[in-house]
C-alpha cells in the first residue's frame, strides 16, 4: 500500500520525484559555481532563487538533458540586478584590518586576487581547483566546452600566481 507522500507507481503527487536528489548533487554545483560568480551574498541568494524556479518547474526540468546548467543560467538571471551593488561592496567579505597573522594575510591577498579574476575564470578556477570537479562537469554547467574550461583555469591560476608573485615552481 502506498503512503500518503506517493501514489501507487512510486511517484510523488506534486511530481517533484528525484528534485532532492537534484538538490543534493547538482543543486550543490550550481551553488557553489553562483558563489564562485558572484560573491558569498549575492551568489548565495541566487542561488536560493533559481533553486525555487527549479522546484516549481521540475517536471519540465526533470526531462531536461542538463536542468544544472538551465538552473545555473536562471541563477545568473537573478543575480543581474544585485551586480552593480555588487562591485562597489567588494565580492568577498573583508578581513579584518587589524589582523597581523601571516596565514590570514595571505587568505585575504588570495580573496583580492580571486575577485579580480573574471567571473567565468573565478567560477572555473574554483570548482576545479578548489572543490575538485572534472572539467567535463564545470563545462556542463556552465554550458561551454571542456577545452574552455581548460583555458579558464589555466589562464585563471597564471593570473593568480601573477596576481600573488607565486613563481611556477611553487
Amino acid at each position: 500500500m502506498a503512503d500518503d507522500a506517493t501514489d501507487r507507481l512510486g511517484g510523488r503527487p506534486d511530481g517533484s520525484d528525484g528534485f532532492d536528489a537534484f538538490v543534493q548533487g547538482d543543486g550543490a554545483r550550481v551553488r557553489r559555481a553562483l558563489v564562485a560568480y558572484y560573491g558569498l551574498d549575492v551568489g548565495s541568494d541566487a542561488a536560493d532563487d533559481a533553486m525555487a524556479v527549479a522546484w516549481e518547474r521540475w517536471p519540465q526540468l526533470s526531462a531536461m538533458a542538463n536542468p544544472a546548467g538551465y538552473v545555473f543560467r536562471v541563477g545568473q538571471s537573478k543575480a543581474r540586478p544585485h551586480v552593480r551593488w555588487r562591485s562597489r561592496r567588494g565580492l568577498f567579505p573583508a578581513a579584518d584590518p587589524t589582523t597581523t597573522d601571516a596565514d590570514s594575510a595571505a587568505v585575504v591577498d588570495l580573496l583580492r586576487a580571486l575577485g579580480d579574476l573574471p567571473a567565468d575564470q573565478r567560477a572555473a578556477v574554483m570548482l576545479v581547483k578548489s572543490f575538485g570537479y572534472p572539467h567535463r562537469e564545470v563545462a556542463e554547467l556552465l554550458n561551454v566546452s571542456e577545452t574552455a574550461v581548460n583555458n579558464m583555469v589555466h589562464r585563471g591560476v597564471q593570473r593568480l600566481r601573477g596576481a600573488l608573485e607565486v613563481s611556477d615552481d611553487a
